[in-house]
């Protein structure tokens, strides 16, 4: 009897174990509340360019003038006996009149089309004639940039992602255990569930802290949906019911509004709802386009690369604006995570990579936010007692003195106006600048 007892006692003992390692990720460490010291090396995009030289080259074919009565000797020894073709009475009109003509190939790719031109050169010491454009070169090269950076983003890039996301989604919550002041717990929460969004789009079977459930589930809902200007819940729970009565009007699901010219009371004063919103709506309110999060190109190849996309394209859109003091708290506190998690090395991977295929960080990184801590306090100070006090006020003013992003506009801009105001700040994988996408920008705006 007792030894049935004991039976049934290890087993409920292994069914509340099992039933444990199905819950949510548990994180139990506390982190210092502590600046975390070392300075984040500035990331590089240098790499070793090839030299490239150009050697002039004399042809000394006849030369004859268009239009032609009779075809030239080669037209047997080419058209017919390398390229076995019997023209039509008008393909060689045409080309008796203009030197050329254009004939229906069996081939959908230019790869195959270029072997069948190399396979029919064996034989013949003269070769064949091929006229290579710039255009088809430009083509080739296109195809082979995208599949190089898709087998790189499948096999490498996707888990350096995965493998940053869980680190620092651990240390921001051993940052939140270890804070003592309620708001700034809050804040550090609200980080943890920023990175849980771009952590379950990567890997939908994620289990999320039940501490930002809610929020990660109001995220995924809207990305999945993506249909256009909407309110960003968690980037606005600070937004007073004033700007977002207006702004995302319940009625309308919380969609952006833009029609905004009207009177509104703001804490006992009345306001022109515009000024309101240069004012005070701007720093606390975020309206986000969820239409960008729809895979294109390679991205819609395979699950794995959409997901990736979805993921990367969260971090990449979302800013802790420099305009916003709460926001720019919780950019500190994130940049502190990420350096304390000892995961610096795997963004700077990622973000390497993806520069030298798109182009530098048209917004500001870890490294510029790191910088202007150590330039005001170099990294000594308690977080708890400093972030309540005048760092944000003074994170924002050094901050306005970097670069803004160039091309980036948006609902923001339309209503403020003001570019580097309304969206510099810190992304985590950076919008990249291309000159195209700036000189688009300027002609449109």
């Amino acid at each position: 009897m007792k030894y049935m007892k004991f039976k049934f006692a290890v087993f409920v003992l292994i069914l509340i174990i099992i039933s444990c390692g199905c819950t949510t990720t548990q994180y139990t460490a506390e982190k210092i509340a502590t600046y975390t010291a070392g300075k984040i090396p500035e990331p590089s995009l240098s790499f070793n360019a090839p030299t490239y030289s150009f050697v002039s080259k004399q042809y000394n074919n006849p030369e004859y003038d268009l239009p032609l009565t009779d075809f030239p000797e080669n037209y047997e020894r080419d058209i017919v006996g390398k390229f076995e073709l019997n023209l039509t009475k008008k393909q060689k009109q045409i080309l008796l009149n203009n030197g050329v003509v254009i004939v229906e190939g069996d081939y959908d790719k230019f790869e195959n089309a270029y072997k069948k031109l190399t396979d029919a050169k064996k034989g013949h010491e003269d070769g064949i004639p091929i006229i290579i454009t710039t255009d088809s070169v430009l083509h080739l090269f296109h195809i082979e940039f995208n599949e190089l950076l898709k087998n790189i983003e499948i096999k490498k890039l996707s888990p350096m992602l995965n493998e940053f996301l869980d680190k620092s989604i651990e240390e921001s919550f051993a940052q939140y255990n270890g804070l003592e002041d309620e708001e700034l717990k809050e804040l550090s929460r609200r980080n943890i569930a920023y990175l849980s969004v771009a952590k379950k789009l990567l890997e939908p079977n994620y289990k999320v802290l039940k501490i930002v459930k809610k929020d990660v589930e109001q995220e995924i809902k809207r990305i999945e949906k993506h249909k256009g200007f909407f309110k960003n819940e968690l980037f606005s729970q600070d937004c007073p019911a004033a700007c977002s009565n207006i702004l995302y009007p319940p009625e309308m699901d919380y969609k952006c509004n833009q029609e905004v010219k009207e009177k509104v009371i703001y804490e006992g004063k009345k306001w022109d709802f515009v000024d309101l919103y240069k004012e005070v709506c701007i720093k606390k309110c975020y309206c986000e386009d969820y239409s960008q999060y729809v895979p294109r190109g390679h991205y819609t190849s395979s699950e794995e690369l959409k997901q990736y996309f979805k993921s990367m394209m969260w971090l990449g859109r979302i800013t802790f604006k420099a305009n916003g003091e709460e926001w720019t708290k919780q950019a500190v506190l994130l940049t502190d995570a990420v350096k304390s998690a000892n995961v610096m090395h795997l963004w700077n991977k990622i973000y390497t990579v993806t520069g030298f295929f798109a182009g530098a960080s048209d917004d500001l990184t870890f490294y510029e936010y790191d910088t202007a801590v150590f330039n005001l306090f170099n990294y000594e100070f308690d977080q708890n007692n400093e972030l309540k006090k005048q760092i944000a006020k003074n994170m924002q003013t050094e901050i306005r003195k970097l670069r803004g992003p160039k091309i980036l506009g948006g609902f923001e801009f339309d209503l403020a106006g003001n570019l580097k105001d309304t969206t510099q700040g810190l992304r985590l994988i950076g919008q990249r600048y291309a000159l195209d996408s700036h000189i688009l920008f300027i002609k449109v705006v």
